[in-house]
């Protein structure tokens, strides 16, 4: 349950930023999909994905799901009583 929820957060968090700024991005007077601030963004996900944003996209979320893992793990067996004998 963490590893899809971490995994999911990323990926539903850029993709709200993506469309939150196309969608301001149409609805402004000369407005273009074209758009300058898509680019860094994008740039970022094509760096993580060898050239593919969707790609960079998937690496993000794995490595977050891994990392989600990696946290519950831990607190998993650092919050278990010790049995001192």
């Amino acid at each position: 349950m963490t590893a899809v929820v971490a995994g999911l957060l990323p990926v539903v968090i850029v993709g709200v930023i993506l469309v939150g700024l196309g969608l301001a991005q149409a609805c402004m007077p000369g407005g273009n999909l074209n758009a300058p601030w898509s680019h860094p963004l994008i740039g970022v996900l094509a760096v993580l994905g060898s050239g593919d944003p969707r790609q960079g996209l998937i690496t993000m979320g794995a490595t977050s799901s891994l990392v989600g893992m990696l946290f519950d793990t831990y607190t998993f067996y650092h919050g278990r009583p010790r049995d001192h004998r």
